[in-house]
């Protein structure tokens, strides 16, 4: 059992690169297909976006409260989500 679980876990882990890998290469291509398009492509400036976290934060800390009730760890998921968010904004 020991050997599976250690096999899942390396399954599991490359399953999430290659998805993270084709998300990043999905948004690249849709971004291109925009400006070829003739659409724009506008970067929301820190001063606002710190202002759409804020009013985000009651709305996640309710997700977290959720889904921690159901057994999860809500709070290590979304803090994970946040710094694969901040890992790949970063390029």
């Amino acid at each position: 059992e020991p050997r599976e679980s250690l096999q899942s876990r390396l399954v599991e882990r490359r399953r999430k690169r290659v998805v993270r890998e084709e998300l990043l290469v999905g948004d690249d291509a849709g971004r291109q297909a925009t400006i070829k398009h003739g659409n724009n492509v506008y970067q929301i400036p820190a001063d606002e976006m710190a202002k759409w976290q804020a009013a985000a934060k009651p709305v996640a800390e309710g997700w977290i409260t959720d889904i921690s009730s159901k057994g999860f760890n809500g709070r290590a998921l979304h803090d994970e989500a946040v710094a694969l968010i901040n890992k790949y904004s970063a390029k």
